[in-house]
């Protein structure tokens, strides 16, 4: 693979330093780094006050909980912005279409995510005892209340993308040091009453860091907390009316844990899906309109026939 590029872009290094492109790189580079490496080492210590203050057992029920609950949140966000960041890049400059770019991304990322964190937190009861067995009961609650927290953690996340695009990754480590002063001290008041309550506060600094992410949101592009809420009203609304709905599911009729966890996530995506279809949201007519021609000129697509 390497000769082959070479042979396509013969570029080849020279013994030249450049001070420019270093300052230019490294100033960028180390601030996100940095962001990095505080973020993961405030992870590491939760964990580790946890398992210290109260017991191991516990600590592993959260590590599975939280193993779960990012499965669905973080790994699929991170495709989004794999896909978007380089495409939004180019729009930087442009300020009305980036908007337009990133409003895009909020509403659909939350149509994807929003209703599989509302139904993993319904259904997390059928959904950890048929994946790994009813000895990890303990993680069901953990599940639950990280689920709320990863509902809203791709808008904490798209908005310092906002900020990375526009060069700004200097207010980025700025709001991530921020967050994680308010994050301690959340969790440290929780831990007053437990380690559910240790929980709960992790979670409220979650949507406590919304408030802060947006604020620069609104003020360098005019995106403000309101109307990406105004953007995504429908899908909360839609999420939370089927997830109750299979929540009744699960109370009025009883079936093994593998079962109801396939019936409730059919339910829950029926009553999501058509609730979207019958009022005839912008989700809803993108999917229609985009994404399911494109699938299916996907799979219908005839591929030639070769032999090696």
């Amino acid at each position: 693979s390497a000769v082959f590029l070479w042979v396509v872009n013969p570029w080849k290094p020279v013994l030249r330093f450049s001070t420019a492109s270093f300052r230019k790189l490294f100033g960028f580079g180390s601030k996100i780094l940095a962001e990095a490496v505080i973020d993961k080492f405030f992870r590491n210590m939760v964990q580790l006050l946890m398992g210290k203050f109260y017991s191991s057992v516990a600590l592993g029920f959260f590590a599975q909980a939280n193993t779960f609950c990012n499965m669905a949140a973080t790994n699929f966000l991170q495709v989004i912005q794999k896909v978007t960041y380089p495409v939004l890049a180019k729009l930087k400059d442009d300020q009305p279409k980036l908007k337009d770019g990133y409003r895009q991304i909020v509403t659909m990322s939350s149509f994807a995510i929003v209703p599989v964190m509302v139904f993993m937190g319904v259904l997390a009861e059928p959904l950890v005892v048929t994946l790994v067995g009813e000895k990890w009961l303990g993680a069901v609650p953990f599940l639950q209340m990280l689920c709320a927290g990863g509902a809203v953690y791709h808008f904490n996340a798209i908005n310092l993308d906002m900020l990375l695009v526009l060069g700004r990754v200097d207010l980025s480590l700025r709001l991530e040091v921020i967050k994680k002063a308010i994050a301690a001290v959340c969790i440290i008041i929780g831990m007053q009453f437990g380690i559910y309550g240790m929980v709960a506060g992790q979670v409220a600094s979650v949507f406590i860091a919304l408030f802060i992410n947006t604020w620069y949101s609104d003020k360098l592009l005019r995106y403000s907390l309101s109307e990406q809420s105004k953007d995504v009203a429908a899908t909360v609304g839609f999420s939370l009316l089927a997830g109750a709905a299979v929540y009744l599911l699960q109370v009025f009729v009883d079936v093994p844990h593998g079962y109801g966890l396939l019936l409730g996530g059919a339910v829950g995506l029926a009553v999501y899906g058509g609730l979207h279809w019958l009022a005839r949201t912008k989700e809803m007519q993108f999917v229609e309109s985009s994404l399911l021609p494109k699938a299916v000129q996907f799979f219908l697509k005839k591929r030639p026939f070769t032999t090696l």
